[in-house]
């Protein structure tokens, strides 16, 4: 199973202990990360990057299944649920916390594409501003 990732924001960190090591993701960097589970079963993974309120929830379960099941399954998230599109992308992106997981029935075209060149070209994607009182003074 292979999985790209970028970020809309700040670093974040991308982790499922029992399966692959842990990823990093930011904006306007693509990452891709392979995940390789011998056995069935359900895995942990988890935020391991302190990011903010909600931090605590945010972990996810990756079920590992065999491919006439898994095919199964993308064919039954194709017929039900919303189109990830850009107003959706700006929905999802909002801060939240405790959100239940669901799917996209089909992503719009380009959106990924979309999502890494606009936040590499954000400054305030890149780059935060704090207040003096924050920084390391000498």
């Amino acid at each position: 199973m292979s999985f790209e990732l970028t970020s809309s924001g700040v670093m974040n960190s991308f982790f499922v202990p029992q399966l692959a090591g842990q990823i990093y993701t930011m904006a306007g960097m693509v990452t891709r990360l392979n995940l390789r589970a011998d056995y069935a079963g359900t895995y942990r993974g988890l935020s391991a990057n302190f990011s903010g309120d909600g931090f605590a929830d945010m972990h996810f379960n990756v079920d590992a299944m065999p491919s006439e099941r898994f095919a199964r399954w993308v064919s039954s998230t194709r017929s039900a649920g919303p189109v990830l599109d850009s107003t959706s992308y700006a929905d999802l992106a909002k801060p939240s916390a405790a959100v239940t997981p669901f799917t996209y029935h089909s992503v719009a075209p380009g959106l990924f594409d979309t999502i890494r060149t606009t936040s590499m070209q954000s400054d305030a994607a890149l780059c935060r501003s704090y207040p003096t009182s924050m920084r390391a003074e000498k």
